[in-house]
């Protein structure tokens, strides 16, 4: 089928016997979808040319047009409709035309008032969307276009060069656009021009990704002066696989995004700076200077985020700084609640101490994959009345993952700041040069913590030894459900000096691969070489030695591939409500665990409902009467 509408005659269209009109209107048609039309040339058949929709067929309120796999069509308009045509069109979507060269010619625009919704997907030929100037060099004057305009998607189009054809300065063009959605769009070095940027007042989600975009709106020609973007409703900017990507613009300009909740930026490795001072450009700063080498990607000495609430940074080899480290507007970054950062093989360092005050929100730090960072916190040389009782005090959830040359998550032991009393989850993967997860005065300051898992690293203990003190520390975790340590064969013990250590609510616990763990609580006299009396440890050592310290919730128990554990309980002294929860236990690879249960701990275990003992080539006897 070439043709949905009567063929024509020299006169008009005939549309019944003999009758002949000039245009066939429908008046109550509302949504035309068209789909799987692949030999269709025109909508109304025309001897001169084949647009899909001509001037001899209207549409006066037509609101939702769908387009789909049609081959043969090379244009979607004739260059001149009835005038009531297409008027009360909202919806446009058309999908999969490999002919399509482009959308909208000049003299259509006018015609679509209050087109809202434009979407353009899988279409291979098409290198423009907005032809804004005709063949015979006249560009539209006079007229607004498309001011209801709200939604445009550009999906996979890869010819596509260009959104507007060229820069239509005259008009204020799609004041009204909310979202604006761009992906796989390889030939395209830019997406706005700078008359359509500056329009776009309501714009509230702006989504780019795996274009061949440079910048994100290109350069005005000729002009000197400081251009000025503001995008005051935008909440949400997501940047993704654009390696060609430098800069926001590339002339000298100030940006204003005060509402933007959501930062996105993966895969831009060529991006230096996002957001610039009033007087900064490319290549130098604020003051005319070279940029430094180690540029940081936050270089805001005159613009602020105040309202940013969630940043995902990822896969920027070249970035070796998050935030500069002075000149930040008072009120940056202060509602951020969520960071992730994720595969930046040079970034040494997450927060310098400038930082630390500004976070008073922030609830979800997650890093992975980051090869070059050696500390999440960097507090060397902060003024303690300066930041007292504001540092991280709402994380809730810390997640580090992959990160080889991890030292410290804190650089020193800031005692004199309660921190992170609100944590609930925390979870680190991978790091094989950390050798201590907290200071002493983080750990006890844990009282939030819900969930704790070490997984594969280098740690000798979980709490850092801190220095010169002799007396007793007091561990106590009275939130703590789940702990799991897994494969950290440096690990010897919980602390390495004479503490007491609490976990009231402890109710999952899971231990393999930390073959050098010798004690886990200790009573209130205990240290990791030696017993309450001062006496050396023996040889068997059990791997609860808990005279003072209870479990009285516990009811999971996992303990595998750990060769140098002799016994699970110690024979005597164990305070009456240990264990008497307890409902499963494995046991599994311990090569050298002799017995399971010693007989004190028989009348303990009444709530026991699964045993699993595997692979313990020395034990002699599950209990002993």
């Amino acid at each position: 089928m070439s043709a949905i509408v009567a063929e024509e005659t020299k006169h008009g269209i005939q549309v019944n016997e003999g009758i002949i009109m000039d245009t066939i209107d429908f008046p109550q048609l509302r949504s035309l979808n068209l789909k799987r039309l692949q030999n269709l040339k025109g909508f109304c058949s025309d001897v001169d040319s084949q647009p899909l929709f001509n001037k001899k067929v209207a549409f006066s309120n037509l609101e939702n047009l769908h387009i789909e796999t049609i081959y043969k069509m090379k244009m979607l308009w004739h260059k001149q409709l009835d005038p009531d045509s297409f008027c009360k069109l909202k919806q446009l979507c058309v999908d999969d035309c490999e002919n399509l060269i482009n959308i909208f010619q000049p003299n259509i625009l006018r015609r679509l008032p209050n087109l809202e919704d434009l979407q353009i997907r899988n279409c291979n030929l098409v290198e423009e969307v907005f032809e804004v100037q005709g063949k015979n060099g006249d560009e539209i004057c006079d007229m607004v276009v498309s001011t209801q305009f709200k939604v445009l998607k550009l999906i996979n189009l890869p010819n596509l060069k260009h959104v507007w054809s060229s820069d239509p300065q005259a008009i204020s063009t799609f004041q009204n656009l909310h979202e604006v959605e761009v992906s796989n769009c390889k030939s395209m070095k830019s997406l706005f021009p700078a008359s359509v940027a500056k329009s776009l007042k309501q714009l509230k989600k702006l989504k780019i990704h795996d274009c061949g975009l440079e910048e994100i709106v290109a350069m005005e020609e000729g002009l000197e002066t400081v251009t000025k973007f503001a995008f005051p409703q935008l909440v949400s900017l997501s940047l993704q696989l654009m390696p060609d990507l430098k800069c926001f613009y590339l002339g000298k300009h100030t940006i204003e995004w005060p509402s933007l909740k959501q930062l996105m930026i993966l895969k831009c490795d060529k991006v230096k700076i996002v957001a610039f001072n009033e007087l900064s450009f490319p290549n130098t700063d604020a003051l005319g200077h070279d940029v430094p080498i180690r540029q940081p990607f936050f270089q805001i000495e005159k613009v602020a985020f105040s309202n940013l609430e969630d940043i995902c940074i990822g896969d920027k080899d070249n970035l070796k700084m998050l935030w500069h480290n002075y000149l930040l507007v008072p009120d940056s970054f202060c509602k951020l609640n969520k960071l992730g950062i994720a595969r930046c093989k040079n970034l040494m360092n997450i927060f310098p101490p400038k930082m630390l005050r500004r976070l008073q929100n922030l609830e979800n730090l997650e890093i992975r994959d980051c090869n070059s960072v050696e500390e999440v916190f960097d507090i060397r040389g902060v003024n303690v009345d300066e930041i007292c009782d504001t540092v991280s005090n709402k994380l809730r959830v810390l997640t580090l993952f992959n990160l080889p040359k991890l030292k410290h998550v804190w650089s020193l032991d800031l005692q004199a700041i309660l921190t992170f009393q609100n944590l609930h989850t925390i979870k680190v993967s991978n790091c094989k040069s950390l050798k201590s997860l907290f200071p002493v005065s983080v750990a006890k300051s844990l009282e939030q913590l819900q969930w704790l898992e070490i997984f594969d690293c280098g740690l000798e203990e979980i709490v850092a030894m801190e220095e010169g003190l002799e007396t007793v520390t007091k561990f106590v975790f009275p939130r703590l459900f789940s702990l799991c340590l897994f494969s950290l064969p440096e690990l010897k013990c919980f602390y390495p000096g004479k503490h007491t250590s609490e976990w009231p609510s402890l109710n999952y616990l899971c231990i393999s691969e930390c073959d050098k763990v010798k004690i886990f609580a200790s009573n209130e006299l205990s240290f990791s070489d030696t017993n309450e009396l001062g006496h050396h440890v023996p040889v068997q050592q059990p791997f609860f030695l808990i005279e003072k310290v209870a479990f009285p919730n516990l009811e999971y128990i996992h303990i595998t591939f750990m060769d140098n554990l002799k016994m699970l309980w110690h024979n005597h002294q164990l305070v009456p409500d240990s264990f008497c929860k307890l409902k499963k236990l494995l046991v599994g690879g311990c090569k050298n665990l002799i017995n399971i249960f010693p007989p004190n701990m028989l009348r303990r275990l009444q709530n026991l409902e699964e045993l699993k003992i595997g692979n313990c080539n020395s034990i002699e006897e599950e209990n002993t009467l």
